[in-house]
């Protein structure tokens, strides 16, 4: 009975990875080829676009970086003083709606009462 021979040979292995190699290398020679003739065709687009691929570089750069320490130190306090400001109002809104509540109690009338009430007491 014989067992088939799954892995190939040594020198295929290596003949495969030498072919790969050749045929990358030409495609990268190519490439070059072709991007040194379209260069020496049209100088001026491809300086347009050198010149299009920097500005758009340096765009994402300059997004992608944090903002310098006294830009950020003033978001920081503008941050602190809106916070602030925020609980300042809801402060305020508390106060009113506190005195609106006692106004609604009525405690004239309570304690009016109830201070008759202890003076009875004492003039009986």
């Amino acid at each position: 009975m014989n067992t088939p021979n799954i892995i190939p040979p040594q020198s295929d292995l290596a003949a495969d990875i030498s072919a790969a190699t050749t045929n990358t290398c030409n495609l990268c020679k190519s490439t070059t080829a072709r991007l040194e003739i379209c260069v020496q065709k049209h100088p001026g687009a491809m300086l347009l676009a050198a010149a299009g691929l920097g500005i758009i570089t340096m765009l994402a750069v300059r997004a992608l970086t944090p903002p310098p320490p006294r830009h950020r130190a003033a978001q920081l306090l503008e941050d602190i003083q809106q916070r602030l400001s925020e609980i300042a109002e809801g402060g305020a809104q508390s106060l009113g709606q506190g005195v609106e509540r006692i106004s609604d109690l009525h405690l004239e009338r309570k304690l009016g009462r109830l201070s008759h009430g202890i003076k009875n007491l004492f003039h009986s």
